[in-house]
């Protein structure tokens, strides 16, 4: 049963990542294409 545990834990992780970079990614493209132009 670890497995399941450890498994649990990366999707946790995984998912909370994965909602970091998609809520964050229109602020840094915006800020990059300010530094660009």
């Amino acid at each position: 049963m670890s497995w399941v545990i450890g498994y649990g834990i990366f999707l946790t992780l995984f998912y909370g990542y994965m909602a970091r970079v998609l809520k964050h990614t229109p602020t840094d493209r915006e800020l990059w294409g300010e530094e660009l132009e």
